[in-house]
């Protein structure tokens, strides 16, 4: 119940890993910690988290949703590359800070939610949006739709933004 952070790698590669019970006294997740924890089925974050570094869940495979605590301020790029199982997220509204690629590679993400007292962030039907909706910033790669019409409102489409896309 003392654990205040996860160290990098520090559960890297664990198949045998399927659950985590993160202690409430958890505020950061650093790089890579679970990185390629393929069984690891479900997460649970404490609501005292407050950071998630990079690569820390990539390659995880088998967890279907990701709830993000309203305590967290940043996710660093390539959190959860490649969780191919990956349906659903919803961030909650302190987050801030979204590293490049965090989404990259989930072949089955559907869609995101942001909730409306987030400051940096919103959706419109499961895609992510800066706040003030001129960024378009991640099309889920898993959403099935025969075509998507870019609002009005976007100046610019950040990096990878619809990569994986195999019906647009």
């Amino acid at each position: 119940s003392t654990v205040t952070k996860i160290a990098s790698f520090a559960f890297f590669k664990s198949s045998n890993l399927f659950t985590v019970i993160f202690p409430s006294s958890l505020t950061e997740i650093d790089d890579g910690a679970f990185h390629s924890c393929i069984n690891l089925n479900s997460l649970t974050f404490p609501h005292s988290l407050q950071s998630i570094g990079s690569s820390s869940f990539s390659g995880c495979k088998t967890f279907e949703s990701v709830i993000l605590p309203n305590s967290l301020m940043s996710v660093g790029e390539f959190a959860f590359l490649g969780c191919i199982n990956l349906e659903t997220v919803f961030i909650n509204g302190a987050l801030s800070s979204i590293g490049g690629g965090v989404f990259y590679m989930c072949s089955d993400l559907k869609t995101i939610t942001v909730a409306e007292t987030n400051s940096a962030y919103s959706d419109i039907d499961g895609v992510l949006f800066t706040k003030d909706k001129k960024n378009l910033l991640l099309y889920p790669i898993g959403k099935v739709e025969e075509s998507y019409n870019i609002p009005q409102s976007v100046n610019k489409i950040e990096n990878k933004a619809f990569s994986g896309c195999e019906i647009l």
